[in-house]
């Protein structure tokens, strides 16, 4: 059974909304300013290239990286550098840099410079939960021996030196147009475009 919600077709029985991109943004900027969760937690899947070395690359262009995990909403990104800080004895305000090649427009999403078109969503992973991925390559999902073939050409990620404490704060501010899906507060948006 399906009505309208906030003019959201919402499954009733299930609590899943069908949204467009630009409702699910509009969702997200209105969290901590007119609406309130009951939990920062959300899960999110979604649809990515993933970043590669170009040269010799055969899989440019040709694989999609479906991933799913739990995830903490950061809104106050400064307030949990400082939180992890202090249960370390580190005395201090942590003063993070502007975002680069973009800037705020909520306290979860921000949105880029440029062309002030892409939205990205401030989210906190914990290393200790691992997220569910799936590959796939031309449309037909990836055997094993491919995937550790491909991973040769990912690139190399570097760890985060910029705050003091040991457990750091890890961030990832994926785009929202990349996302196919999200809970939180009891709801599942699922994105149609």
């Amino acid at each position: 059974m399906t009505e309208v919600m906030n003019d959201y077709q919402v499954d009733v029985t299930s609590n899943v909304v069908e949204v467009t991109t630009q409702e699910l943004v509009n969702v997200l900027m209105s969290i901590g300013v007119t609406k309130k969760l009951t939990s920062d937690f959300v899960n999110v899947v979604m649809g990515t290239e993933p970043s590669m070395n170009k040269t010799n690359n055969p899989f440019i262009g040709k694989v999609i990286k479906t991933s799913s995990r739990n995830y903490k909403l950061l809104s106050d990104y400064e307030k949990r550098v400082d939180n992890n800080s202090k249960k370390e004895g580190i005395e201090g305000k942590f003063v993070s840099s502007k975002p680069s090649g973009r800037h705020h427009i909520s306290p979860l999403v921000t949105i880029d410079d440029k062309t002030e078109s892409v939205h990205y969503l401030n989210l906190e992973y914990f290393v200790n939960v691992k997220p569910v991925v799936s590959y796939e390559f031309n449309g037909l999902p990836m055997i094993q021996e491919d995937i550790e073939l491909m991973k040769q050409f990912f690139t190399k990620k570097y760890p985060n030196n910029k705050q003091p404490q040991e457990k750091k704060v890890e961030v990832i501010t994926p785009k929202i147009s990349n996302i196919i899906s999200m809970s939180m507060g009891g709801v599942k948006y699922v994105v149609k475009n």
